[in-house]
């Protein structure tokens, strides 16, 4: 099979993001690529595929796609993939589902490095209030978020841009249970281990 690198939703603007595209080492059929249906490269399937010289990092703001095109060959079926993605003066992510004991973090990037002020809200309160540092943010939500689905909302500000997102976000937990010496009839006892952030509450 073909495996085309993640490719994320949006790309810092002036950053030299660089997708990466493998093909098995016997593939020899052409290929090609392109951003916004503009053809970039023709060339013959490799292992590694990457670009010398980096188109994404002159990307205006704003939506885009890059697509890749496989023709086939002798064995490999055809194949084809397109991408949607976004170019962004501040790039923030924030993860849809937190899991316990992961350290799942919200991280937000400027471009150029320019420094910002950045506010944290979950369903409404203000849990965080900071500057950037080198153009970059980053919060754990381990000590946030509760054991419902939370609104989590982040304010990027500074002197030249600034932007607003907002995203639910669930919450889940990995565990261990272990029946040690279970027999049957008798009174067992059952281990159930838990992320240490949990404090032992299994939660119903």
């Amino acid at each position: 099979d073909y495996n085309m690198m993640f490719f994320p939703e949006e790309i810092l603007k002036s950053d030299r993001y660089a997708p990466l595209i493998a093909f098995p080492r016997s593939a020899n059929g052409t290929v090609e690529l392109y951003i916004d249906d503009e053809l970039l490269n023709r060339t013959t399937a490799r292992p590694v595929f990457h670009f010398e010289d980096n188109p994404f990092s002159k990307l205006p703001l704003g939506k885009h796609t890059f697509k890749a095109i496989y023709y086939g060959d002798n064995y490999y079926h055809p194949f084809n993939k397109t991408f949607n993605f976004t170019v962004v003066n501040v790039k923030i992510s924030i993860p849809q589902t937190l899991n316990i004991g992961h350290d799942d973090c919200i991280s937000v990037e400027a471009s150029k490095n320019t420094e910002g002020n950045v506010k944290v809200y979950i369903d409404g309160k203000l849990i965080d209030n900071s500057k950037t540092e080198d153009g970059e943010y980053i919060l754990s939500l381990e000590n946030y978020i509760s054991y419902l689905n939370n609104e989590v909302k982040v304010i990027y500000t500074s002197k030249e841009f600034s932007r607003t997102k907002t995203q639910p976000v669930k919450m889940t937990y990995d565990f261990d249970v272990w029946a040690s010496n279970f027999r049957y009839g008798e009174n067992n006892i059952v281990d159930i281990i838990l992320p240490d952030t949990l404090n032992n509450n299994l939660l119903k």
